[in-house]
């Protein structure tokens, strides 16, 4: 059976030509979203810019930034968390969107823990409260119980979202 060691030889040889081998495709493939649940202008939405401006730059793909705020930070991580998981949808958060708002609602459409994978830790910020020295107030404990009694008679700003009235 001479001819048939031949045909299998030449589909053999023909296959290589016809088959290619798998590469992996680099990383990233196309443009990346990242996905900020603030507002724009935050804390959070800046330090995302920044990388994603850093990142377009050294890696020659778009990084851009989506901001879905809304619900505590919930409604831009349940949709990070739907998206398809091929690494070109990033989530940019803080703790509140990841830790406090579930926590705070019932139902959030999501598992912070298992929709996503962390990668890195970017930033650490305290928050603090300061009062004028003149006022009276040298406790939190004594501030809460001046607002109570004076309800509608304290003002306070906040750098993170603007000014308001109690």
């Amino acid at each position: 059976m001479p001819g048939r060691t031949v045909s299998s030889a030449a589909i053999l040889a023909l296959s290589l030509f016809l088959v290619h081998p798998g590469h992996a495709q680099p990383y990233p493939a196309r443009p990346v979203k990242i996905i900020v649940p603030t507002v724009a202008g935050g804390t959070v939405d800046v330090i995302t810019r920044l990388i994603a401006n850093d990142l377009s730059s050294r890696l020659g793909v778009s990084f851009f930034v989506d901001n879905r705020s809304g619900a505590g930070n919930t409604l831009g991580s349940r949709e990070a968390a739907r998206s398809e998981p091929d690494g070109h949808t990033l989530l940019m958060s803080s703790a509140s969107g990841q830790v406090i708002s579930p926590l705070v609602y019932k139902a959030i459409d999501y598992d912070p823990v298992r929709s996503f994978e962390p990668i890195g830790l970017v930033a650490e910020g305290s928050i603090i409260l300061v009062v004028n020295p003149l006022q009276r107030w040298r406790s939190v404990a004594e501030l809460v119980a001046d607002a109570k009694a004076n309800a509608g008679k304290l003002n306070y700003g906040s750098a993170a979202r603007g000014r308001f009235r109690t």
